[in-house]
């Protein structure tokens, strides 16, 4: 019997959120007191109680059911979760197929945040600073147009790291104009996105503007929980603030990116709010920190975590400003945050592709591909189709979970290709447990009334 709930800020005192209720299809019972929702990937359906074992026994043998209105209901659900496997199984066998160039630069970075995974040891990584080769980066562009060109017309650029891109500004700016004129010969439709610290000058933001299609740029909150998390240094730098009203100005699209740790959590409404009104915030991005050792949330901080993003969401709903989290994303099928699983080429500093923007070690398993310099070319490695479809496994102690199709699995703090699910399993149980809450809360919001006229 699963606890009740009456809406997504209910969240106190549930323990059991879901049950599922068909042993071969991902179909999920969440309790509403006389009501209930059904829930299939990216579908509710609110309607009477029925208890879960009965349930089992309706989906079992629908054609069974004597009442017309209760066999309809269970045969939609039954298609929808026909159809989300079949969805999920074609984009696992699928080939990989490019669609997007990532240029991923070194760790070099002009802030010191207390939090920075590409510091951490436990990542392994080597040290890999520097900004991408352009030679490198004009066979990869080459590459991925190769793919996408016939298929959509457009090619997406993005310009990431495990540091902070514009450190390298003439790298950054002759790469941006070397692909830009690329597209334009072709034809080809670009998309520009970079995600930046927000440690740039005046000029930059002017050029940033002129050639992004779409600017990230990561800010923790008001100042005071800046200069604790992300500090500066000697060097200083116009105010975040400061930086999105000219962003703005300009007419340039921004998203804001915060990582919340334990100690800021409690103030993440305030955070929202800070945003919205002092940096302009349009669609806000929350990120709770990961790989942070003893600093990590624990599982007991979940649902206080989710209660302050139900707040902090409802805030930003009123001002008409996106608020999301990408670890569960209920209207879409998804995994982890593998390249491959996005059609994502990782080109980083050492002529390599790799699979994870965080882990940039040398094993095999995160090496997608590599530039060739005697032919001037960029190749994937052979098995590709094999690495994807191995980050497309679902762990066994994910089979019961509602967010079986829609879940980031714990990433980076976890990862298939790391600990490859032997032994006692591993996934976060702060995450597992907030992606719960965030799914359940999810359906139960966006659930579409199924009712007789006799049960109301």
């Amino acid at each position: 019997m699963c606890a009740l709930i009456t809406g997504p800020l209910t969240q106190a005192g549930m323990y059991e959120l879901f049950t599922k209720v068909n042993d071969t299809l991902p179909v999920f019972k969440i309790c509403q007191g006389r009501h209930m929702v059904l829930y299939t990937p990216g579908s509710g359906i609110r309607t009477q109680d029925i208890p879960a074992a009965e349930l089992r026994s309706l989906f079992m043998n629908p054609s069974g059911i004597q009442d017309s209105g209760i066999r309809d209901l269970v045969l939609n659900v039954l298609e929808n979760a026909e159809e989300s496997v079949r969805k999920w199984e074609t984009r696992k066998s699928s080939p990989f197929n490019p669609e997007c160039l990532t240029i991923h630069v070194g760790s070099d970075c002009n802030m010191n945040c207390a939090y920075c995974y590409a510091s951490i040891e436990k990542t392994g990584n080597g040290r890999l600073a520097g900004f991408p080769d352009s030679d490198a980066i004009a066979a990869a562009v080459d590459f991925v147009t190769s793919k996408t060109i016939n298929r959509s017309g457009r090619l997406t650029v993005a310009y990431h790291g495990s540091g902070e891109p514009s450190f390298h500004w003439d790298r950054l700016t002759s790469a941006c104009c070397q692909i830009e004129q690329i597209a334009a010969q072709r034809e080809i439709n670009l998309f520009s996105y970079m995600a930046t610290n927000g440690c740039i000058d005046e000029w930059q933001i002017k050029w940033l503007a002129e050639h992004m299609d779409l600017i990230g740029i990561s800010c923790d909150g008001p100042p005071d929980i800046q200069r604790t998390q992300r500090s500066q240094g000697k060097r200083k730098y116009p105010s975040v603030e400061m930086i999105c009203k000219r962003l703005s100005d300009l007419g340039s699209r921004f998203d804001i990116r915060v990582t919340v740790t334990p100690d800021s959590m409690s103030r993440l409404p305030e955070i929202t709010g800070y945003l919205i009104e002092n940096c302009m915030a349009r669609n806000i991005r929350i990120e709770p920190v990961y790989l942070a050792g003893n600093n990590s949330f624990r599982e007991a901080y979940a649902d206080l975590f989710y209660d302050y993003f139900i707040r902090s969401a409802t805030i930003a709903a009123e001002n008409g400003v996106g608020f999301g989290y990408s670890g569960v994303r209920t209207d879409e099928l998804h995994s982890t945050y593998c390249d491959v699983l996005r059609n994502t080429v990782r080109l980083t500093v050492d002529g390599n592709s790799r699979n994870c923007f965080c882990l940039m070690d040398a094993r095999s398993d995160f090496i997608t591909g590599s530039y060739d310099k005697l032919k001037s070319s960029f190749r994937l490695r052979s098995d590709i189709d094999a690495l994807k479809n191995h980050a497309s496994r679902i762990p066994s102690e994910c089979n019961e979970c509602i967010n079986l199709y829609h879940c980031s699995r714990g990433c980076p703090d976890f990862c298939l290709f790391e600990n490859d699910y032997h032994g006692t399993p591993k996934l976060d149980p702060f995450r597992c447990r907030l992606h719960q809450l965030i799914a359940a809360g999810n359906a139960v919001a966006t659930a579409k009334n199924h009712f007789t006229a006799d049960n109301h």
